[in-house]
């Protein structure tokens, strides 16, 4: 056998200009815009909960795996919108995985309610979610929100 040179492929000469080699620029935010979304993605309704009765006030519970968990401001209680005494509602804000902002919210509202309360709490435990709405008058509620007319 013959030892034989592969001779290599010769190109011509070319050049790229110097921007095709860097990197694109990326969006800026607009002025004034925050750089993560504050606001979540989507909101769920809580449809499952139960309550108990007493004379001064009644609770609600919200079955939550990890409640005690959750970020400091991630659950808010209070009157319904307004102020309105004859609503409560609660809003729990799942942070997203890195810590900036919300991803999702989870929302209760009972309206109206069977009487006006003054006050709603809330208390997290491991396992669920505690609503306390303190009553205006103390009486037991036969029901947790009024017969609609």
């Amino acid at each position: 056998m013959e030892n034989s040179r592969i001779n290599p492929l010769v190109f011509p000469d070319f050049t790229l200009p110097l921007t095709a080699l860097q990197p694109p620029q990326l969006a800026t935010p607009t002025e004034g815009a925050p750089a993560t979304a504050a606001t979540p993605a989507k909101t769920v309704k809580i449809a499952k909960y139960s309550w108990s009765d007493s004379n001064k006030s009644v609770k609600v519970y919200i079955d939550w795996a990890g409640a005690d968990a959750l970020p400091e401001g991630a659950v808010q209680a209070g009157l319904g919108e307004g102020g309105d005494a004859t609503a409560a509602q609660l809003t729990v804000h799942l942070p997203r995985k890195d810590g900036e902002g919300f991803c999702t919210q989870h929302k209760l509202l009972l309206t109206p309610l069977y009487e006006p309360v003054s006050k709603v709490t809330a208390k997290c435990s491991a396992k669920r979610i505690t609503l306390t709405l303190h009553k205006v008058q103390q009486f037991g509620w036969p029901d947790l929100k009024a017969k609609k007319k």
